[in-house]
């Protein structure tokens, strides 16, 4: 099946970064991931008439044509900012095929409002509809979850908070958290068969990450500080506000 101009355009971006890119910048492999699509698109400027367009263009497997998007991208007609959706993607597609094989994989948002309210919601995506393959790889999974992470945000843009709001369910305080948690540890420690607890156990643990999740040291005096200037208290040794 012959590919569309948008896929011409991704494999020869991958090839370019890969190979040319990687190789007149000196990276690594390790350096790649945190490469930015601006450092990318001041070598594309930079570089653009010097490169051999033909033959990159037959080493990628795509027409002389995918560079004309490339072209309008050197010359500032297009935005860095098109890269972002595919750019995780692009940073890991040359890594090797994983051993272990990704069955599905979900992103959960979960909007928690000060009276206990919470907004879910939920996208999945299977492997078949992930790859082509029989294996997803880091660049498959990358793509899924910039894809749905956009959605995430077309959410609020389409809707607004207070919708969400009203599309939530009441769950309560912490305490309800608390409560409920308890018993379903007091169940499982006194009902459920010992082969089985431990199973059962981390399925508690992947459910109080997911509803729960415990914030990092960093988070936590992140938020001390914000709730001292909020409060009118000085943090450290100064304060330039």
């Amino acid at each position: 099946m012959a590919m569309s101009s948008d896929q011409q355009r991704v494999e020869l971006l991958v090839h370019l970064f890969h190979g040319p890119f990687k190789a007149d910048e000196g990276l690594t492999d390790a350096q790649l991931p945190d490469t930015i699509p601006s450092f990318f698109m001041n070598w594309l400027v930079s570089h653009f008439e010097l490169l051999p367009k033909e033959q990159l263009a037959a080493e990628a497997g795509v027409s002389v044509e995918a560079w004309d998007w490339f072209g309008m991208m050197a010359s500032g007609a297009v935005p860095v900012e098109s890269l972002v959706g595919v750019w995780p993607a692009v940073t890991t597609s040359r890594r090797p095929l994983p051993q272990h094989v990704v069955e599905s994989a979900a992103v959960v948002l979960l909007v928690r409002f000060t009276d206990g309210r919470i907004f879910p919601m939920t996208t999945i995506c299977h492997r078949a509809a992930m790859t082509a393959g029989e294996v997803p790889r880091d660049c498959d999974l990358a793509y899924f979850l910039t894809d749905r992470c956009r959605d995430s945000i077309d959410e609020i843009r389409k809707t607004s908070i207070d919708q969400m709001y009203e599309r939530g369910s009441e769950f309560g305080d912490n305490h309800n958290f608390e409560q409920f948690m308890g018993l379903l540890l007091t169940f499982i420690n006194t009902q459920v068969q010992p082969q089985l607890r431990p199973t059962m156990l981390s399925y508690v643990r992947l459910f109080q990450g997911i509803v729960a999740p415990k914030l990092s040291d960093a988070d936590r005096h992140r938020i001390a500080a914000l709730k001292a200037r909020q409060a009118g208290i000085v943090v450290g040794g100064f304060d330039l506000s």
